[in-house]
């Protein structure tokens, strides 16, 4: 059992990385133009920019979340998990959480 948490971290931790450096990235780049179009005393179209960042934050986190949520499944049947999968959830067993 603890040896799967391992695994599951070691794998999990590679896909959050890459989600890591999407979020901060776009954060970077939303400041600069942002700050930019600040500098140039033009608010409107710095509110635009920002608006527009902040609709593709919430389109990439819709993204990854659903395939995420798809590629999960199919991830904990193949480490032979005690987990119930039920209409595309998963539902852990009480024994995954030690304590």
């Amino acid at each position: 059992m603890r040896v799967n948490a391992v695994a599951t971290v070691g794998l999990t931790e590679s896909v959050l990385m890459i989600v890591y450096s999407i979020a901060i990235g776009l954060s970077i780049a939303t400041t600069a133009m942002v700050a930019r179009r600040v500098g140039e005393k033009r608010h409107k179209e710095a509110a635009v920019v920002a608006v527009q960042a902040i609709f593709l934050a919430l389109s990439l986190a819709l993204v990854i979340g659903i395939s995420g949520g798809h590629l999960c499944a199919g991830h904990i049947k193949a480490n032979g998990w005690r987990g119930i999968l039920s209409q595309r959830r998963l539902w852990l067993h009480p024994d995954y959480f030690p304590g």
